[in-house]
């Protein structure tokens, strides 16, 4: 049962990823280019929901898995760096390859295929080098004078949550409709994306789509929580996700591969496999498990992978590049140019939260 909802929390992580546009390199645009930090915050609203849940489940339920805590370190820094720089020259995060995969465009399979190429390149170079991972069980981290206190205030900020989500709701509106709308609000996002990383965690530990990638290519040094056919099966069911949710949107087209952009999008996987293998982990690990559960590493690495984006936008701009003018309205994202603008686009992604789908999308 706990692998069934497992893959359950897996696909619902996709569709809810796909329909939020979750993306570290529009969250530095957004900065760049408007002075705000909307996609940040998402980010870190989804932490606290994975940490919240966990730390409810423990004191109601004894529900409880291993905390994987890992040191901060320079080539902890120095990975984050490298896989920002290659999230922006990829066009988008861990989070945005799946989803454009999801959408059909088969050139972010070099992206996939050069992230692991990278972690295995990492393996055979950083051998004996990478730090060892203190694990840490749930109730250890929470135990102590302090138990009451992180309890009372994971209780308050779901409570808050929910109701800031259940008044905006559309009155009247059928549940189907809502829940298939063709962009989330962020806030709702949140919650669904917190909820389903949850159910990830008590049944496969801290899974993420990195987590597959750096179990595969040295599982030695990243062991896997479950055996390691799961977690890709687990992964199959996060892409199954995006694909639901972009094809009942229609916003699914195929796009055939194209060698100029296989040959930018694999180099761009190799820095973030090598990055990730670096830091260990990559954006989707940090925000899904890395901040929420405390893990020293992981707030500098995050802000190294946000300093590699924004380095590389600033440097493609002075070469004739621009960063996307993300907006937002509404808790909703609008992208009006490309990640980096390129002759060959190369860098151009399609955006899913357009103005025309923001009318019609989930208000809550």
């Amino acid at each position: 049962m706990g692998v069934l909802l497992s893959f359950v929390g897996a696909f619902l992580l996709g569709f809810a990823a796909h329909r939020s546009s979750l993306c570290a390199v529009k969250a530095v645009a957004e900065t760049m280019t408007t002075g705000r930090v909307v996609m940040l915050a998402f980010f870190l609203k989804i932490a606290v929901w994975v940490a919240s849940l966990s730390v409810l489940g423990l004191a109601l339920f004894g529900v409880s898995a291993p905390v994987v805590h890992w040191p901060a370190t320079l080539s902890s820094i120095a990975g984050g760096l490298l896989f920002g720089v290659g999230a922006a020259a990829n066009g988008g995060c861990t989070f945005s390859t799946l989803r454009r995969l999801g959408d059909g465009d088969t050139n972010l399979a070099a992206t996939v295929a050069g992230w692991l190429a990278g972690a295995s390149i990492a393996r055979t170079v950083l051998s004996g080098h990478v730090p060892d991972a203190t694990h840490i069980d749930m109730q250890d981290l929470v135990s102590g004078p302090a138990m009451k206190v992180t309890v009372a205030a994971a209780g308050v900020f779901l409570i808050w949550q929910t109701i800031v989500i259940i008044r905006s709701f559309p009155t009247r509106a059928p549940l189907a409709r809502a829940l298939l709308a063709p962009n989330y609000k962020l806030s709702a996002a949140a919650a669904l994306i917190g909820t389903a990383s949850f159910l990830l965690y008590v049944n496969l530990g801290a899974w993420s789509f990195t987590s597959v990638i750096l179990s595969t290519a040295s599982p030695s040094t990243f062991p896997p929580t479950a055996s390691l056919p799961v977690h890709w099966l687990a992964l199959a069911f996060t892409l199954a996700g995006m694909i639901a949710s972009s094809a009942l949107r229609r916003s699914f087209s195929l796009s055939g591969p194209n060698p100029g952009r296989l040959a930018v999008h694999g180099g761009a996987g190799l820095a973030m496999g090598f990055g990730a293998a670096l830091m260990p982990g990559g954006n989707d690990t940090l925000i899904l498990y890395g901040v929420g559960f405390l893990s020293p590493h992981a707030l500098p690495a995050f802000a190294s992978i946000f300093a590699g984006v924004a380095l590389t936008l600033i440097v493609a701009r002075r070469f004739g590049g621009a960063p996307p003018s993300v907006q937002y309205s509404e808790d909703f994202c609008t992208v009006s140019t490309p990640i980096v603008a390129s002759s060959t686009a190369s860098f151009r992604q399609p955006s899913h939260c357009d103005a025309g789908a923001r009318s019609r999308s989930l208000r809550q």
